[in-house]
């Protein structure tokens, strides 16, 4: 099977059945599939950032070890409203052909 968002040949690996069944139903390859399930948990919760060159965050709760970037604070200005944290944790870049998923929702205001 190709995958159906990049055309890439999706490669059986020795996946469990859940996630076999869930790269089936989305027609995607392990990539694709990740930022497709990182898109529908961005609507379940909002500590998730995604800044205007398509790079995503997450805000971690702040009271696990270790944290984030190794506990430095970050500004960002999210949705209009300033959010600081020291539990900041970055996923990667969104593929291009996978960027219409998400929005746009931050801006770092300062990084220490």
């Amino acid at each position: 099977m190709n995958c159906k968002h990049c055309g890439e040949q999706n490669v059986k690996m020795s996946w469990d059945k859940a996630t076999i069944a869930e790269l089936e139903k989305n027609e995607a390859c392990f990539t694709c599939n990740y930022w497709i399930e990182m898109a529908e948990r961005d609507k379940k919760h909002n500590r998730w950032i995604v800044t205007n060159k398509f790079v995503h965050y997450v805000i971690g709760e702040g009271n696990s070890y270790p944290r984030g970037f190794d506990g430095r604070l970050f500004i960002i200005k999210r949705n209009g409203e300033i959010v600081k944290t020291n539990d900041l944790w970055h996923q990667g870049d969104i593929p291009i052909h996978l960027q219409h998923l998400f929005t746009i929702n931050a801006e770092f205001v300062k990084e220490n």
